[in-house]
């Protein structure tokens, strides 16, 4: 069900499946043996919806692969809110019953404040409601990130529930009003950090103050 309701557009080719289905493999509510059923195919230029508060990818370009109760898709290239991604991957060791995940992992290359937009959408905005409003962002990010969430009801809504790492270096960053009314600039910075923290190493200026 998540394939089919998160994937969208684009085109679908190279498809080629394994089935094994001995009696009683199909029951309600029992996974599928991952052995059951191996479907895999090539994603060109896809739409991939990864929840509704966030922007979607798009110009998405893959494979897929589906194994019973398991699902992969590893992307080549795709675009998330004007940020280019590569060696990318998702992740879904669990596609029914209780203790589903997804992990996403990928290298972004983009304007910083695309991807801060990114990890501010979900659930109650955890950066905005900080003072940290995307707005403020600005230089261009290289980055490795992994988001990590449970699935299910609800539980995508509470940003306590992601586990975020990122890890990368910004050009040309700059930061408005970060403390007291005053901007943050830095010809480069070296970043690393989660959902709850941020560090940052490099020559920056602080209004007057440089260090």
């Amino acid at each position: 069900a998540w394939v089919a309701e998160h994937i969208r557009g684009g085109r679908v080719g190279e498809v080629g499946y394994e089935v094994r289905l001995p009696v009683g493999a199909i029951a309600p509510n029992k996974p599928l043996a991952n052995e059951a059923i191996t479907v895999c195919f090539a994603v060109s230029d896809g739409e991939v919806r990864i929840r509704n508060d966030m922007p979607h990818l798009l110009a998405t370009n893959g494979r897929a692969l589906l194994r019973g109760d398991e699902f992969h898709m590893s992307i080549d290239r795709a675009q998330l809110n004007g940020v280019a991604l590569s060696a990318g991957a998702i992740d879904m060791p669990r596609l029914a019953g209780d203790g589903r995940r997804y992990t996403a992992r990928f290298s972004a290359s983009g304007p910083l404040r695309g991807i801060v937009e990114v990890i501010d959408a979900p659930g109650n905005h955890a950066l905005s409601s900080q003072g940290m409003q995307p707005a403020k962002f600005s230089g261009l990010a290289q980055a490795d990130v992994s988001i990590s969430r449970p699935l299910g009801p609800g539980y995508g809504d509470k940003f306590d529930n992601y586990d975020i790492a990122y890890k990368g270096v910004v050009r040309e960053a700059a930061i408005t009003g970060v403390a007291m009314g005053v901007d943050l600039k830095a010809p480069l910075i070296a970043i690393e950090g989660g959902e709850d923290n941020l560090t940052g190493k490099g020559t920056v200026v602080l209004g007057p103050y440089r260090g």
